[in-house]
């Protein structure tokens, strides 16, 4: 069985990614919005705010009620059988969704978002 500490590994995982991606948007002269963060989200969400320039995830909190219930509907969701298997779709995800909310950043720095 997994812990929360596994689940905090995709934290660590989810930093080390912008990191990357902010270098890597960089070496072709798209600079991200200086202090971008990478922040837990309270709700199961992942997305840029507008307001606080940075990005939002949501991964299970094991310690909580709330969390094992967000686990298990997304370990029934994507046909996980161990909560391994759930770590692992989130390993592979997060970088693409890392990626995803950079170019929201990007596109808000550079005044292109759209309503």
């Amino acid at each position: 069985m997994s812990t929360s500490a596994d689940f905090d590994a995709l934290y660590d995982l989810a930093q080390q990614e912008l990191t990357y991606i902010t270098e890597q948007f960089a070496a072709y002269g798209a600079a991200a919005h200086p202090g971008l963060e990478v922040r837990r989200s309270e709700q199961p969400a992942y997305y840029y705010d507008l307001q606080t320039k940075n990005i939002y995830i949501f991964l299970p909190d094991l310690k909580t009620f709330n969390g094992i219930l967000y686990a298990i509907f997304l370990s029934t969701l994507f046909g996980c059988d161990t909560s391994e298997e759930l770590i692992e779709i989130f390993r592979l995800w997060i970088p693409y969704l890392i990626a995803h909310e950079v170019a929201h950043s990007l596109r808000d720095t550079y005044g292109l978002m759209t309503e």
